[in-house]
């Protein structure tokens, strides 16, 4: 027996079990290989869903805070006037500031041919209960129209504002000592709701003649009041 046949009879076995080996064990290989493409494919998906809920996370907190800024507007500029609300509010600041409220009137609503117009039917806090909304609507046209009648340079109560929002204007007399009206007045800036003041005007009874022709002036020496006098118009603004 010469060398290459001891050889081959000693690698022959070596060779069949090493094919028999490999034979068993690559379907395992196989195997192996595609459940860590399968793990790969999972931990890209679980990856892709942790970033989903992460983002939907953060958009549901963006829609709180939206929620809570547009509930927060809503209070400053609420859907309706809610008069009737907002003057029981400015009734505790004038309590608060020590003053009294001697009234709260519309301005001038005549129109030219002298038949005071219904500028409150636009009002959504006197709409009578199940009226629908073109009726509501209809009401609102109606209003709108009739405030077109007004004469030039009268106030109107109820407006469309070039922001968008509707206004009402109501006029307020107060009286009380300068410092307690000027409390006042602090306390309705910081008011919640969005409202401006026109026309403020302050005289005291029996004052000079171009006082009196204020507003103020003229409720001063038409009551006899030792206190001085505060009118303005109170501009109040809501949704349409």
């Amino acid at each position: 027996m010469n060398e290459r046949t001891r050889l081959l009879l000693v690698l022959a076995p070596i060779l069949i079990s090493g094919t028999a080996a490999f034979s068993m064990n690559y379907p395992a290989y196989l195997d192996s290989q595609r459940l860590h493409e399968e793990l790969k494919q999972k931990e890209d998906e679980l990856k892709s869903l942790q970033d989903k809920l992460t983002e939907r996370a953060s958009v549901d907190q963006n829609h709180k805070t939206l929620e809570s800024e547009i509930q927060s507007l809503r209070n400053e500029i609420p859907q309706a006037p809610y008069l009737d609300l907002l003057m029981l509010d400015v009734q505790r600041m004038a309590d608060a500031a020590e003053i009294d409220i001697i009234a709260v009137e519309k301005p001038d609503e005549r129109n030219s041919g002298g038949v005071e117009t219904s500028v409150d039917a636009a009002d959504l806090e006197v709409l009578e209960a199940g009226r629908g909304k073109n009726q509501q609507n209809k009401i609102l046209n109606q209003s709108s129209n009739q405030n077109s009648q007004n004469k030039p340079g009268e106030p109107k109560t109820e407006e469309r504002n070039a922001m968008g929002v509707k206004q009402m204007t109501r006029r307020l007399y107060l009286t009380g000592d300068y410092g307690k009206l000027i409390q006042f007045m602090k306390r309705l800036e910081s008011y919640q709701r969005v409202l401006s003041v026109n026309q403020l005007s302050v005289a005291m009874a029996g004052g000079p003649g171009l006082q009196n022709k204020s507003p103020a002036g003229e409720r001063a020496q038409k009551l006899k009041l030792k206190q001085p006098v505060m009118s303005f118009l109170l501009n109040i603004y809501y949704l349409p």
